[in-house]
């Protein structure tokens, strides 16, 4: 269970995010091998670089479905996956208060980054809502929320990133 923001090339018209659809007959275990152009690989690589530069505390790694960016630091941990026409971004539900709006501000921030690089408009998908507004406060309302039911009333208890944050 994780908070997602989903990154994709806005239609002509500008009003919603466009992303692949797939047909329930086409899902299967494996995912698609992703096979990034050398423009996208570009995109890519200068999001690695200002993520590491603004941020700190990322690491990289490569699998046949796509590039994917890490974020350890010292505001909770998330990942985001690349494949070139969209991107994944995926926030464990282990904070909440303060330790919440630092998290996701850091996302934000990283949200920012690939909307600059790529040309893509990430969306909220818990609010609805896009992220250019660059408010976490929002966002870390509901997810210190959701974190807090899970607490109550599934009796999960957050993971090590989050027992060492505020």
């Amino acid at each position: 269970m994780t908070y997602d923001i989903y990154f994709g090339h806005p239609r002509a018209d500008g009003d919603v995010i466009e992303s692949t659809a797939v047909e329930p007959d086409e899902v299967d275990d494996e995912p698609r091998p992703v096979h990034l152009t050398a423009e996208q690989r570009t995109v890519w690589d200068r999001i690695v670089h200002r993520a590491a530069e603004e941020l700190g505390h990322v690491k990289t790694e490569e699998y046949p479905s796509g590039p994917l960016l890490r974020y350890e630091g010292p505001h909770g941990a998330f990942q985001i996956e690349y494949s070139g026409d969209s991107a994944y971004m995926e926030i464990p539900y282990w904070f909440s208060g303060n330790g919440a709006l630092a998290v996701l501000a850091a996302a934000y921030h990283l949200g920012r980054i690939v909307e600059e690089e790529s040309g893509m408009e990430g969306e909220d998908l818990q609010l609805g809502r896009r992220i250019t507004t660059g408010d976490p406060h929002p966002a870390a309302t509901q997810m210190g929320a959701i974190t807090q039911w899970t607490r109550e009333t599934l009796g999960l208890t957050p993971g090590p990133v989050a027992e060492t944050g505020p």
